[in-house]
């Protein structure tokens, strides 16, 4: 064990070669450590990928057990894009490890990558039933893939499993964009009002997805009122009129923009009136006026 702390420390420090150096003593004295196979094989990569891959095949050829360091070939494999040499080693992963979450995962992955979405469906629903702390993520790739096959029962009941993280808000949208196709323009909406956004960012892109639902001629007024519900009710700065003239585009935004426009009502006849297209903010300029006003 002394000798890979102090390898670990030589190796933090720049020094590949008295690292390698130490981890191959190390080997001599135990050629089925696996701990240090594997830092040897980290280091190795670092001067010659190939070499690296070359010793991992190696070691697990002499130690077909060797859980880590067969997982770890199969990651360098799908790094090297060699995607069935990669699978070879989760399928034998899986049949003597079928309960491990590091390796159902990755599994499930490659399937995806492959196009095999049965494998991958099959493999993550395994996973969610193991003890895992997070399961959010294996729900929104199922989610995915039900969406795929056109099942959006089960690619709704996927969605509505993913908790708050990464892949909260793109499940709640996409949740939203199944029910509109379906023609469920209200449960639509209701899913995109009753989610929660974390951050300004969030908040614009659930107004965003919303108005986009509105975007047919018989659903401007209802759009228009989307952006106004969820508008700042005083902002001050011209900018912000200019963005809500963008934002509503061809609403009623008279009408619907009144409660915003009341305090400042020259700003907004300025910000309101027709402009060349070259004037139109971009996004970005649209986001730092929502915080600012926000």
């Amino acid at each position: 064990m002394g000798v890979v702390s102090t390898t670990g420390a030589a190796a933090s420090a720049g020094a590949n070669e008295r690292a390698l150096a130490e981890v191959r003593r190390a080997l001599e004295l135990r050629a089925d450590w696996e701990m240090a196979a594997l830092l040897h094989a980290q280091l190795l990569s670092r001067e010659s990928p190939a070499e690296a891959l070359s010793f991992m095949q190696g070691f697990v050829e002499r130690n077909p057990k060797a859980l880590d360091m067969r997982l770890y070939l199969a990651r360098a494999l799908i790094g090297e894009k060699r995607y069935g040499e990669a699978r070879s080693h989760f399928d034998h992963l899986l049949a003597a490890y079928p309960e491990r979450a590091e390796v159902l995962y990755p599994a499930a992955i490659l399937a995806l990558q492959q196009d095999d979405r049965t494998l991958a469906e099959a493999r993550l629903k395994h996973l969610v039933t193991l003890d895992i702390p997070d399961k959010s993520l294996a729900y929104y790739y199922l989610g995915q893939i039900a969406e795929e096959d056109k099942r959006s029962a089960d690619a709704l009941a996927y969605y509505a499993l993913v908790g708050t993280g990464e892949h909260y808000l793109p499940a709640q949208l996409r949740s939203a964009h199944l029910l509109a196709g379906q023609g469920q323009l209200d449960a639509a909406r209701k899913q995109l009002g009753k989610a929660k956004a974390g951050t300004p960012e969030e908040r614009l892109q659930l107004l965003i997805a919303e108005a986009a639902l509105l975007r047919r001629p018989d659903r401007r007024r209802r759009r228009s009122i989307c952006w106004t519900r969820h508008w700042p009710a005083s902002p001050s700065n011209p900018n912000c009129f200019m963005n809500l003239r963008y934002l509503l585009k061809n609403s009623d935004a008279w009408t619907c923009s009144k409660a915003a426009c009341a305090s400042s009502s020259n700003c907004a006849r300025r910000a309101l009136r027709p402009t060349t297209p070259w004037d139109i903010p971009s996004p970005n300029a649209i986001f730092a006026c929502l915080k600012r006003a926000s």
